[in-house]
């Protein structure tokens, strides 16, 4: 009966084994069981506000908590443009040449970045004014203008100031299918002024717009991508994130960049306006048109200079209304940011299988138990390995995939239910002993 038993014990470790060897070598090549994985992960670390992101390529989790910290931010200087009563424009309201003029003032002051509100098309486009105002927008680092999208019949070429700014589809993650399509500009007037630095965001979908309550961040331009809103590619601006620097868990959250905010979207795209973290720093505004007459002042670069206009004939040129441009100067500042935080190598594959060879004992021993005994000890082991992941997470900054061990103790614990396995028979000297008891 005992040479049974151990027939028994050894071929359960053994095929256990097998199966601990063929997770851990195949395991990851499967994606459900990738998938499981990384949400074990997730889950052993209860530490609030953290996030967790997994590389494919390198195969680490990197850990980052959510803080509210925006110190490396830039500031948004308005600019106003009025009625000029002084008449220092060409025209009113400002035309091309006006504009012109307007960004070199800036840029002699010292602002590399631009946020314009403003209508950038005009029904006469002279060659010469669109080249001079495309010369102007091109002395900065950045140049933010909103557009109007929509969805019709015929799809149109993107146009490049959206293609700068289009996320790429490797870098989205999740269901993009809710996300509202587009495939052409809702205006179909000549742009000027597209310099290479110049970056566009929408500011409406005239085909589907936002839901009450929600501010639309994301559309998707047919297979190209998902082109960012006004709002987002401000908030982008205020942080310096690029465009390649962007992720989109669709459904859950936009990443920008490593370190930079993280804002909670649903399905469709939208995110609600959160409460500010921090109250953006006030500065009086500027008028435009002092600006071209006034003793010139000096700025830092990690001011925007935002245009728009406040007046009556310059103010049915804002594609952007006060309400919402304050809303969206709201929100740069509104999301948590990602601190630099922990990268969590994957175990190398010799300790991994020291840790699967501990394991087979641990299931050979186990098999030789009776049965109450055995079940509730392959309810332990197994349930041991998540506080076990989490030590090995914070003490020595890597992490195991737990596919193999848990596959192997599974196969262990269920062949003791087959036919395979013998139930260790009570030793008659024991029933004697209790018989005389």
């Amino acid at each position: 009966m005992k040479s049974n038993n151990q027939r028994s014990q050894l071929f359960i470790t053994t095929l256990a084994l097998c199966v601990g060897l063929g997770m851990l070598l195949g395991g990851q090549k499967i994606e459900w069981v990738k998938l499981f994985d990384i949400a074990i992960v997730r889950g052993v670390d209860v530490t609030p506000n953290t996030l967790h992101e997994y590389d494919p390529a390198t195969q680490n989790i990197s850990t980052q908590s959510l803080v509210t910290n925006y110190e490396s931010s830039k500031t948004f200087q308005k600019v106003i443009i009025n009625n000029d009563p002084e008449r220092i424009f060409e025209n009113n309201p400002p035309s091309a040449l006006d504009y012109a003029v307007l960004l070199e003032s800036l840029y002699n002051r010292g602002y590399r970045h631009a946020n314009i509100t403003t209508r950038l098309h005009w029904d006469d486009n002279p060659e010469l004014l669109a080249e001079g105002l495309k010369l102007r927008l091109a002395l900065f680092n950045s140049v933010v203008i909103p557009l109007a999208v929509t969805r019709g019949p015929n799809t149109s070429a993107l146009p490049p100031m959206l293609m700068r700014t289009i996320i790429p589809i490797s870098q989205i993650r999740g269901d993009t299918r809710y996300v509202p399509l587009v495939n052409r500009l809702a205006i179909a007037n000549h742009i000027i002024g597209d310099a290479e630095n110049v970056l566009a965001g929408f500011y409406k979908i005239e085909s589907n717009p936002p839901s009450k309550g929600q501010t639309a961040m994301l559309a998707r331009w047919n297979d190209k991508g998902i082109i960012p809103s006004y709002e987002l590619l401000t908030i982008m601006q205020a942080h310096s994130v690029l465009p390649s620097q962007v992720t989109i868990h669709c459904g859950k959250n936009i990443r920008l960049g490593k370190n930079g905010p993280v804002i909670e979207i649903d399905r469709y795209g939208q995110t609600t306006t959160a409460n500010p973290s921090k109250k953006s720093i006030s500065l009086p505004p500027l008028q435009a048109d002092k600006l071209i007459t006034q003793q010139k002042s000096s700025t830092t670069d990690d001011s925007i200079a935002l245009i728009h206009a406040k007046g009556e004939r310059t103010e049915p040129t804002n594609t952007i209304d006060l309400e919402r441009l304050n809303e969206t100067l709201t929100m740069a500042y509104a999301y948590p940011v990602l601190n630099e935080g922990i990268t969590h190598q994957l175990l190398p594959r010799w300790a991994k299988l020291v840790i699967l060879v501990d394991l087979a004992i641990i299931v050979y021993a186990l098999s030789s138990l009776s049965q109450r005994y055995r079940h509730l000890g392959f309810a332990l082991t197994a349930a041991i390995t998540l506080p076990l992941l989490y030590a090995l997470m914070n003490l020595t900054q890597h992490w195991m995939a737990l596919s193999s061990p848990l596959a192997m103790l599974l196969t262990g614990w269920l062949m003791t239910f087959t036919n395979h396995y013998k139930t260790p028979a009570i030793p008659e000297q024991t029933i004697a002993a209790n018989l005389g008891n």
